[in-house]
Parts: C-alpha cells; sequence; structure tokens
C-alpha cells in the first residue's frame, strides 16, 4: 500500500521535473504542468534519517515563558491626521450643453492630505446617505498625499449630495451637493 504510493509519488516527480526541461513551444517556454521556473519551485522536505538518538521532552511548568522580544519591523502610522481636499466631480457625455445640471453618468475623486507618510487611508464614498465605494489608499513613502476616487454612477436627476468618510488612520468627512440633469431633456 504505502509502499506502492511513495514508488507513484516518485514516477510522478521525476515525470514533472523532465517535463519540466523539454521545451513545448518555440518560446522555449515550459509546459503549464511546471508551475514556475527549477528555482521558483518549492521542494519538500524529504523524511528524516533513523537515528538512535532519543529526544525527551521537556518538563512542563505552570510559569510564563519569556516575552518574545521586541518586533523590529515598522509598525503603521496609527496617527496621521488627515484632512480631504477639494471633491472633483466628473460628468457624463454632453455636459458642455447642460447648464445648473451634471450630466450622467458621474464620477467623484480627490486627494486627501496625511501628516504623516507610509499610512493606509480607509474611506467611504456615500451618495444621498448610501455606501456605493469602500477602499483604502496608500500614502506612499516620502509622500505626503493619496489619490482617493470612486466609480461611475448613473444616478437618478435631481439633487444628490457626495460624502468622503475618511475611516482611518483619523476620521474626517466632506461632502459636495449637485444636481443631475435629466438626460431626455438633453
Amino acid at each position: 500500500g504505502s509502499f506502492l504510493a511513495c514508488v507513484a509519488l516518485v514516477c510522478a516527480a521525476l515525470y514533472l521535473e523532465n517535463a519540466c526541461r523539454i521545451p513545448k513551444d518555440p518560446e522555449n517556454q515550459p509546459p503549464s504542468c511546471c508551475a514556475g521556473s527549477p528555482r521558483t519551485r518549492r521542494r519538500e522536505p524529504s523524511a528524516p534519517a533513523m537515528t538512535s538518538e532519543i529526544r525527551t521532552m521537556p518538563e512542563r511548568t505552570t510559569e510564563r515563558p519569556a516575552p518574545s522580544p521586541t518586533r523590529t519591523t515598522k509598525k503603521p502610522a496609527t496617527s496621521a491626521r488627515i484632512s480631504i481636499l477639494e471633491i472633483e466631480l466628473s460628468a457624463g457625455p454632453g455636459q458642455s450643453e447642460a447648464q445648473g445640471c451634471t450630466m450622467p453618468p458621474v464620477h467623484f475623486q480627490t486627494q486627501v492630505e496625511s501628516s504623516k507618510s507610509e499610512v493606509w487611508v480607509s474611506y467611504v464614498w456615500e451618495v444621498d446617505g448610501k455606501a456605493i465605494v469602500k477602499n483604502r489608499s496608500w500614502v506612499s513613502e516620502g509622500g505626503y498625499t493619496a489619490f482617493v476616487t470612486s466609480g461611475q454612477y448613473m444616478l437618478k436627476a435631481g439633487s444628490h449630495r457626495v460624502t468622503l468618510r475618511i475611516t482611518s488612520p483619523s476620521a474626517t468627512s466632506k461632502s459636495l451637493s449637485f444636481n443631475v440633469c435629466a438626460i431626455e431633456t438633453y
């Protein structure tokens, strides 16, 4: 049973190893069965060698283990202050002829400023109080702004209010009211 399973596994491994060395197309690309190059594939650990060494289990104790060493990786900034720049509203085709209203579909975007770099800014776009996008943007190293955008939305004709709500690392929001044109009038 298990001997035959081991033989089958060894044969399959040898087959795949050899199949990866034979070019299958003019570009000398390995076949799709070979995930990655031989350098990137993970080797499975071999079975441990039989030894006469006897390992003993440590004695059980009720003492607490010593604390682990302090973390050396950089922690994300959590005390950054965020401010929202002007919300830009983009309109759909025909906007140049529209007067006093925005042609659908509409799109919202802005930049946010952070008091610290290398921080994620989580945000929610809301239209008329309903969340339409939840996402986050990265303030890169040495930078203090991040781009925040929404998709395009076909809103009904009439008055609407878009709100950008920053949820972390600090909370703030900004809103913009606008009117959407009735498409049938243009």
